[in-house]
């Protein structure tokens, strides 16, 4: 897999992911035991590992969250939202 990430997560996205962790439990559900690294996939099954590289900076401006299902379907996979929920503005 080849992806772009941030060195740093944002500060009120790692409140919302300690939320949605928090809330998870309360559910009596277990989420991913691994830190939450923000990042973007940009190829699957990728033949051969690019070289890492620092990108420009960038400001992505977010209105909402989605609930993402991955669908195993022919040829690939297929991504259905499940759920769309929006964000306050600070």
């Amino acid at each position: 897999i080849v992806w772009a990430g941030t060195r740093e997560c944002p500060s009120a996205l790692t409140t919302l992911v300690t939320g949605l962790s928090d809330g998870l439990a309360d559910a009596g559900l277990c989420g991913e035991g691994r830190a939450y690294v923000p990042h973007i996939t940009l190829v699957r099954d990728a033949a051969r590992a690019p070289a890492a590289r620092a990108a420009a900076s960038l400001t992505w401006r977010v209105r909402d969250f989605v609930l993402i299902e991955s669908v195993a379907a022919v040829g690939g996979v297929r991504y259905e939202v499940r759920g769309r929920w929006p964000l306050r503005t600070l």
